[in-house]
């Protein structure tokens, strides 16, 4: 599998997250600019809000392929190389400090919800 990432790579544009949702079927939308644009209105915040939300939608979707993935009964050293696999599309096997960094932020991502459930006793209220 070929690496693409780059060092200094362009952040990808509203339309080009929304297109890749749709490949994985998870957007049908028209994916144009005035779209992206007045959804990020109504949600109240700037384009680079909207994007952001347009980003961690598409790494759900995706957590949960790789999820779905790992159910399919492989050896744990096929599961390692998908691992790591993750790791080089990011760049962080090149680099110490880019592993540390991802493996950080990786890390700061899942401690806010566990901490709410080890205060709170309950999980993240579900949207109704």
């Amino acid at each position: 599998m070929k690496n693409i990432m780059q060092e200094h790579e362009t952040p990808a544009s509203s339309i080009q997250l929304a297109a890749a949702m749709a490949a994985l079927g998870a957007y049908s939308g028209d994916n144009t600019e005035a779209e992206h644009t007045k959804e990020a209105k109504r949600l109240g915040g700037s384009e680079a809000y909207y994007r952001r939300r347009l980003v961690n939608a598409l790494l759900g979707i995706i957590e949960t392929e790789a999820m779905l993935s790992e159910t399919a009964g492989q050896s744990v050293e096929e599961m390692f190389q998908a691992h790591r696999q993750a790791l080089e599309s990011a760049g962080a096997m090149r680099n110490n400090e880019i592993l540390l960094e991802l493996l950080r932020w990786r890390t700061l991502r899942i401690a806010g919800p566990l901490r709410q459930i080890a205060q709170d006793g309950v999980f993240i209220e579900v949207a109704k």
